[in-house]
């Protein structure tokens, strides 16, 4: 009964936030909207900091989780680029439909965690976890012929994933004319520079 409570506290705040911003919403607010007693969440959350440190630990161990269980281990490295660009593409659509608040709340879980050194392990976990697919499909392209040996394919998969959050960024700060265009043509351009 406790992790359901508690669960539902974080799921709550965590769409108050999305809502909002982490520093608009007051503890008050979570209790409100969660139903609960005020005792309750106290009980778990005896501060906002506390309740604003586990919603980060969700919130990253979700995006981990996902990205563990996407299924690219065995696809060639230009499907999941494809792949990439759709994820890229559903998250910018749902960014729109909540007023852009998916992307507000990423960055404030970003610079919170900068703020928090014992919580960076948290989203490095899912970097890692990513750039190590990456790499296990860059490697087993490079078996089959179909990419350069003589590129780490840790410097492609980083190269990657840099491009890629870069992008992010700048479509959230509105500086791109056409980011799914711009996107491919940047996957493109990186694909081609280490294919055969």
């Amino acid at each position: 009964m406790e992790k359901d409570s508690k669960s539902q506290i974080i799921e709550v705040a965590l769409e108050l936030f999305g809502e909002h911003s982490m520093n608009d919403v007051s503890l008050n607010q979570v209790i409100k909207a969660s139903g609960l007693s005020k005792g309750a969440v106290y009980h778990h959350f005896p501060s906002k900091k506390e309740l604003i440190k586990e919603c980060v630990i969700s919130f990253w161990e979700k995006m981990t989780t996902e990205v563990i269980n996407a299924p690219i281990e065995n696809m060639p490295l230009k499907n999941v680029l494809a792949f990439l660009q759709l994820k890229s593409a559903e998250i910018i659509e749902e960014g729109k439909q909540k007023n852009d608040n998916i992307f507000e709340l990423y960055i404030a879980m970003l610079f919170y965690v900068r703020k928090e050194p014992e919580l960076i392990p948290i989203p490095k976990k899912y970097f890692n976890a990513f750039k190590d697919k990456l790499i296990g499909c860059i490697k087993n392209d490079q078996e089959r012929g179909v990419l350069k040996k003589d590129i780490p394919a840790e410097t492609s998969a980083l190269l990657i994933l840099t491009a890629a959050e870069g992008h992010g960024l700048y479509t959230i700060s509105c500086v791109l004319n056409n980011p799914q265009q711009e996107l491919e043509d940047l996957l493109n351009q990186i694909y081609n520079s280490i294919a055969i």
